[in-house]
């Protein structure tokens, strides 16, 4: 009997250290959104908006025209972020969209004759931004941040005159730089 008694004490507390040992206390979750490195896709749109008022200062004459135009784009980004202190974020991102967007603007006046109108092209493309993320983590899943960077891209440029103009066609291309800025959250 005192052997068996022995024998239940010792399997009790063997029990006991064994459940003692697999609770270490709490769990912690680590953050997983845009956490380390990390690459994706996503859709979005373009939206261009302009308006043109051209003035004849010899027949002050005036006319004006408004051009809107929008697309929707795809995008492929890869990036590298780190949370430091569980709540400040940190991130480098880079991005292309395709395809181009193209912008067609018919019946553009001239400036020198606003009697003369044009068709113009635009077509932006190659599109490479570069940003920064400075982010809050407000839980281990939930992140606010905010987005600046540089775009960089080339524009293409093709005016056309409409009718039996006898005016030359005109086209240039220059790669462009821009700013961006923006703000996301990410679950």
């Amino acid at each position: 009997m005192k052997q068996l008694n022995k024998l239940l004490l010792s399997s009790l507390a063997l029990s006991i250290s064994c459940a003692y040992a697999g609770t270490m206390g709490p769990v912690v979750v680590e953050p997983t959104m845009k956490e380390g490195l990390y690459v994706g896709a996503g859709i979005g749109g373009a939206m261009y908006n302009d308006k043109i008022k051209a003035y004849n200062s010899t027949t002050l004459a005036q006319q004006q025209n408004s051009f809107n135009t929008s697309s929707a784009l795809a995008s492929v980004f890869a990036g590298v972020g780190r949370t430091y202190l569980n709540k400040y974020y940190l991130g480098v991102e880079a991005n292309s969209y395709f395809p181009s967007h193209r912008a067609n603007w018919d019946d553009r006046p001239g400036v020198t004759n606003i009697g003369q109108f044009f068709s113009d092209q635009f077509l932006v493309q190659n599109y490479v931004n570069l940003d920064l993320l400075p982010g809050y983590r407000i839980n281990p899943e939930v992140l606010i941040y905010g987005r600046v960077g540089l775009s960089f891209s080339n524009i293409y440029f093709n005016q056309n005159p409409n009718a039996a103009l006898n005016l030359p066609t005109f086209s240039n291309n220059t790669t462009s730089t821009g700013g961006r800025l923006g703000c996301g959250l990410a679950y």
